[in-house]
């Protein structure tokens, strides 16, 4: 079957989703040792308790450890620039009691204390005050530039392994023998199959690159002639065209990107 990378992974609420899981790790205990007269470093997992030894190896075992090391950075490099230009981080009761409700809603924080999520909606806040002080009047020349590639799109898709078989398909499709629906539910070998190949509403920036540049060049109805990625021959076929516009959403998703972009430069110019 061949592997194809459709789209890439999204934050949630634009914080990286490590930094919410390992937030939670932040109430020490004190336990002792069965064997040692010491108190051993424990550290409280929503109702579990983890050792520090076991911690950092699988913190290490599922890549989690570079990725906190790098927040910890960031926090530092946004103190020190926002000391710098003397950029102000305070906010208010009201902003922190909005996004304290919206994240207390998150499944996956469920069973955090006050001072956990405190933490988290403390250090979201002031990462959102230094993106809009740095960057806010950056967005909308940033949303023009890249206007299309912000598009929502809703495609189908299908993936088959064999050339000559994406042909008949896409011919099938094409004189309208049988539905894209149909064929993708019979014969395509991706993970959209049991869907009828629908993929989206999707960001045209999220697609596969290779995807986006058929799909960029595809109006509403149009069946893409089969093409090939990798040992993958696909069809698509642009099934809805939402235009993007600079509402909230989008201009966080701009502002992440733009602080991403600064954040990467900066760990750059360290290495150098």
């Amino acid at each position: 079957m061949p592997t194809v990378g459709y789209a890439n992974e999204q934050r949630h609420f634009g914080i990286n989703i490590h930094t919410i899981m390992l937030s939670q790790v932040i109430d020490p205990l004190q336990l002792r040792s069965p064997t040692e007269d010491r108190a051993l470093p424990v550290f409280r997992l929503g109702n579990n308790s983890i050792a520090v030894d076991r911690l950092l190896r699988e913190l290490d075992e599922y890549q989690i450890l570079p990725q906190l090391l790098q927040e910890i950075e960031i926090d530092r490099l946004v103190a020190q620039t926002a000391l710098e230009l003397a950029i102000d981080l305070n906010y208010s009761k009201s902003e922190f009691d909005r996004l304290s409700a919206q994240i207390d809603r998150t499944p996956l924080l469920c069973g955090m204390n006050s001072s956990q999520l405190k933490a988290i909606v403390d250090r979201e806040l002031k990462l959102q005050k230094f993106k809009q002080a740095n960057w806010g009047d950056l967005v909308e020349a940033a949303f023009h530039s890249q206007e299309r590639q912000l598009d929502l799109v809703v495609i189908s898709i299908l993936t088959v392994s064999d050339s000559l078989m994406a042909r008949e398909l896409f011919f099938r499709i094409h004189s309208r023998e049988q539905s894209f629906a149909e064929i993708a539910l019979d014969y395509s070998e991706d993970r959209y199959a049991n869907n009828g190949g629908i993929l989206g509403p999707i960001s045209m920036k999220t697609l596969a690159p290779e995807i986006g540049q058929v799909v960029i060049n595809l109006q509403p109805g149009d069946l893409s002639c089969p093409f090939s990625i990798g040992e993958a021959h696909l069809i698509l076929r642009l099934d809805e065209l939402h235009p993007a516009q600079l509402d909230e959403r989008t201009h966080q998703l701009l502002l992440d990107e733009l602080f991403a972009n600064w954040a990467k430069l900066q760990f750059s110019s360290q290495l150098n």
